[in-house]
């Protein structure tokens, strides 16, 4: 159990970890992944995390994780599902209660996910875009459901400080709910070096594409563009069940892969010819900076956080098979330890 001691009443941070219990899921869980172990790193003895996960399945965190004293480890097993509901409908059990904590705490959810009414410290929520308020028909049943559930408006407006990855997603959040002044900016990030583990290339010359596969990633196009040369193209991502293989697998040069190691996926990124994100809208970009770390060239939009967020760093999309790509030459955009400090000065110094 956590220690409730009153030194640590001021800095008890509980870190909602329902959203991000499978850190290979997609670009938000990873980025999640890697702040929380940055964030435990530049802890200090004096600033208690809690780490809840919640499942009918005990889920296994990182190990180094857990071998500082202040760290430490609560697992429920409530059902997400009914759990989401009994908060959506203003009854269920504190999460004080779930957790037993004796005294108030810090809250931060680094993704969308239904929260109690209790006696929070405060309450931080990040938010990575809001396509799903913008465009909810391409997401799946499932997934409108839980943002429905979730009442991101009322997240917005009950928690202390709002967290975003980027200009253009502070604007989009500014413009939905008229309101500024308590959104700050933390973007994601990566370790200025990314391991790598030799596997099986598809091709001997492909260009890679690192999404989950949704609509509005417009992978339609793509594959179109790729169905009509000579080029092989590689995907690395989770179909969404917007999508079917057999819809996007049209051609010899095209293969799709899933369920692989990061380590995998940054030696099939250091062997690809190039890097094609063709979303049509997005709040960062994450697999942009991992190319970008690996020093590979990008094609991409203009959409208007690349632009902002990565200038000179990619090529637009429409120049894809005109411009020979290049090696990218100041990789280390957004240094990972810089983004925690900042992150750790908006949880602990809220007014």
């Amino acid at each position: 159990m956590p220690n409730t001691k009153k030194k640590w009443h001021k800095n008890h941070l509980v870190i909602d970890l329902r959203a991000l219990q499978d850190f290979k899921h997609n670009g938000v869980t990873k980025s999640s992944y890697y702040w929380i172990n940055e964030l435990i790193k530049q802890s200090k003895s004096d600033e208690p995390i809690t780490l809840w996960t919640n499942s009918k399945d005990h889920k296994e965190l990182p190990q180094h994780w857990l071998t500082k004293k202040n760290v430490n480890h609560i697992h429920t097993c409530y059902g997400n599902f009914i759990l989401s509901i009994l908060w959506y409908l203003n009854l269920g059990p504190k999460l004080s209660k779930i957790l037993k904590l004796n005294s108030k705490f810090i809250l931060f959810s680094p993704d969308i996910r239904p929260r109690p009414h209790d006696n929070y410290l405060k309450t931080i929520q990040y938010f990575h875009d809001i396509a799903f308020l913008k465009f909810p028909n391409q997401f799946s049943l499932k997934s409108r459901l839980l943002f429905f559930l979730s009442k991101p408006k009322k997240l917005f407006f009950e928690s202390d400080l709002i967290l975003t990855n980027s200009k253009f997603t502070k604007s989009e959040l500014t413009n939905h709910f008229n309101e500024s002044k308590k959104i700050k900016i933390i973007h994601p990030t990566l370790p200025k070096k990314l391991p790598t583990k030799t596997t099986k290339l598809p091709f001997q010359n492909y260009y890679l594409s690192i999404s989950t596969i949704q609509k509005r990633k417009d992978f339609k196009s793509l594959i179109q563009k790729f169905t009509n040369s000579n080029q092989n193209l590689l995907i690395i991502g989770q179909v969404d069940a917007t999508f079917t293989k057999t819809k996007l697998q049209k051609s010899n040069n095209i293969k799709i892969l899933s369920n692989i190691s990061d380590k995998e996926k940054h030696f099939l990124i250091r062997n690809s010819i190039a890097t094609i994100y063709p979303s049509n809208y997005e709040g960062f970009g994450l697999p942009i900076l991992e190319s970008i770390r690996l020093k590979k060239e990008v094609y991409c939009k203009a959409i208007p956080p690349f632009k902002s967020l990565f200038k000179n760093q990619t090529t637009d999309l429409s120049q894809l098979f005109k411009i020979k790509p290049k090696e990218i030459s100041k990789p280390n955009l957004f240094p990972l330890k810089k983004e925690i400090r900042k992150l750790k000065r908006n949880i602990y110094n809220l007014d």
